[in-house]
């Protein structure tokens, strides 16, 4: 996660790199759907003991990168809704929401997908 912050420092841009330069592994079998769970779950034991709370953005991008680098097919996608103006970023796998609730992310207009 501090590794996603520091990205985070050179903008948006970097972040989306950091990102993208991860792709699944094509190694490795597909890994099932169980396996998926794990990974969020660390990310939110690793953010309880973070010293502040992160952000949707590099939470989002933690995940991502974990998952395809055990060869799931993440996606990670960046959302807004108006009004007021809000963004917030989630993961998906299959088109399905995996690290975040899922009531509420209708409203949300994706912008973009990494």
């Amino acid at each position: 996660m501090i590794y996603i912050e520091m990205i985070g420092l050179r903008g948006f841009q970097a972040v989306k790199r950091c990102v993208s330069r991860i792709k699944p592994s094509q190694t490795r079998e597909p890994v099932p759907a169980a396996a998926i769970a794990p990974v969020v779950d660390a990310m939110e034991t690793a953010s309880a003991f973070y010293p502040k709370k992160p952000p949707c953005l590099q939470r989002s991008a933690v995940v991502t990168r974990m998952l395809r680098r055990r060869g799931v097919e993440a996606e990670m996608v960046i959302g807004c809704h108006l009004p007021p103006l809000q963004a917030h970023a989630w993961v998906e796998v299959g088109g399905k929401v995996v690290s975040d609730y899922q009531s509420g992310l209708e409203y949300y207009r994706v912008l973009d997908r990494w």
